[in-house]
């Protein structure tokens, strides 16, 4: 396992770089699957393109107010996870939410290659 790798994620996302993250991090190939299918959108997209255009999505629509990252929490040879909870609001309608999320994520030559969201509001 890439503890770099590990260590580069969370350090990328604490700092809100998301879309740099995706880019240097994760596999061509990535899968990103979400707890629930959301509203005009798949539970699952396939491809760094369609994980960056997921995160570009949210960005355009969603501003973070406040965000607490814990871990890595290494889970064998090739898996991790993260603890992330945050608000945000809604920019179209500027209602307030908060989410917490277990986020896991399954490495493969020192790539990241799925991603797996699991969700408590």
């Amino acid at each position: 396992m890439s503890k770099e790798t590990m260590e580069d994620y969370v350090t990328s996302a604490r700092e809100g770089k998301y879309l740099d993250l995706i880019q240097r991090l994760y596999a061509d190939d990535a899968v990103s699957v979400e707890a629930v299918e959301m509203p005009g959108a798949p539970r699952a997209v396939e491809g760094k393109d369609a994980i960056i255009g997921k995160s570009q999505w949210f960005e355009s629509n969603f501003r973070v107010d406040r965000q607490e990252l814990r871990g890595p929490w290494p889970h064998g040879e090739d898996m991790f996870a993260v603890h992330m909870s945050f608000d945000m609001t809604h920019l179209e309608s500027g209602e307030q939410s908060s989410l917490d999320e277990i986020i896991v994520l399954t490495m493969r030559e020192g790539k990241i290659v799925k991603e797996e969201f699991f969700y408590a509001k």
